[in-house]
């Protein structure tokens, strides 16, 4: 591409005259001599009557001779480089409304012509002809784009029995205040993602009770319990698990009594001798939850030991379709031991 971008610059200065033996010398010496004669054809410079284009032709490709034989001349041009015959093809369809004409008078001087040409001829001639691969443009890196935290909701549930009333902190924001053993308070904007929990005493941000970071999901409800006897410990629960259904109601009971052995959630039933059916299948572990899916009614709800022995019972639970329910039980057996229920939100 540069050679012929080269000869057209040649042409318009008028230096490639007919009888000039500087450039018989130089393209039939060159490495560029294929590469000129389809430039020479191409341009139409082998028709303008010039003797110069002849003998440096048949020089170059005995097949072309004194004849004119195109086709034998565009044959060996073919056969020596393919890559540059596609290319010249390609830019002369590219370049179709240039026109060059040759003259065939002399003019200009060989003095002025080696001064402005020679040492691009003598690097060409030093330098093999390659197709240059195209240009291609830089990449540029998307910008990134800043994500925006989205927000989840948090409520905090003292379960720590004996333990002093706390203050609740998602990073530097306050999220409960003055919280005693079985309040409960309201679900709290937070932002979603990594939180870090920081349970205070009262009125005060330090030193920290119990302080832990959690993920918190884009759009879900949890319930965080302060639980333990000697040593706090936070327990998240997630209170938009489970499928909804409009008409069932959720309910999901979490073990949060220290020192309490695994327990039987149950209700009454007149099925059987034992005068209660289980709630939740299997007996629940401290500090886990498991949730059912139960028809509308008015519930009573058990806590028993697994020997079916019953430690305490809550009447009257108004499970409603299409809503979800936690039952925290909390405390300690044989004394403040009591079953919390209260309605979940889920969106």
């Amino acid at each position: 591409m540069f050679i012929l971008s080269l000869l057209e610059a040649l042409t318009k200065r008028k230096w490639l005259e007919s009888g000039c033996n500087f450039f018989q010398s130089f393209f039939l010496n060159s490495l560029s001599q294929v590469v000129f004669q389809a430039a020479c054809f191409k341009r139409k410079w082998l028709n303008s009557g010039c003797s110069f284009f002849p003998i440096f032709c048949s020089g170059c490709l005995p097949s072309f001779g004194a004849t004119g034989n195109y086709t034998g001349f565009w044959a060996q041009v073919k056969a020596k480089n393919q890559k540059l015959w596609k290319i010249f093809f390609l830019l002369q369809k590219k370049r179709a409304s240039t026109k060059i004409i040759l003259a065939s008078s002399i003019s200009g001087s060989i003095s002025k012509m080696k001064k402005h040409f020679l040492p691009v001829a003598l690097l060409l001639c030093a330098t093999p002809v390659a197709a240059q691969p195209a240009t291609k443009p830089a990449k540029t890196k998307a910008a990134k784009t800043t994500r925006v935290a989205g927000t989840a909701y948090i409520r905090v549930l003292h379960a720590m029995p004996g333990g002093p009333s706390v203050d609740v902190y998602s990073g530097s924001t306050k999220i409960a205040s003055n919280l005693s053993f079985k309040s409960l308070g309201e679900y709290m904007d937070v932002k979603s993602g990594k939180n870090t929990i920081k349970i205070t005493p009262v009125g005060k941000t330090e030193p920290s009770i119990v302080s832990e970071d959690k993920s918190l999901t884009k759009g879900k409800f949890f319930t965080l319990a302060i639980t333990g006897k000697q040593k706090a410990a936070l327990l998240f629960v997630n209170d938009s698990t489970g499928k909804e259904m409009t008409d069932k109601a959720r309910i999901r009971v979490v073990h949060l009594a220290p020192g309490a052995p695994d327990v039987l959630v149950t209700v009454p039933s007149t099925r059987g001798d034992k005068g209660y059916a289980n709630l939740i299948a299997k007996p629940l572990e401290y500090q886990k939850s498991a949730s059912k899916t139960v028809k509308p009614m008015s519930a009573t709800i058990q806590i028993r030991t697994q020997d079916g022995k019953l430690v305490k019972e809550v009447s009257d639970v108004q499970l409603q379709a299409g809503k979800r329910y936690d039952a925290f039980a909390v405390g300690e057996v044989g004394s403040s031991f009591d079953v919390l229920v209260k309605p979940a939100a889920t969106k």
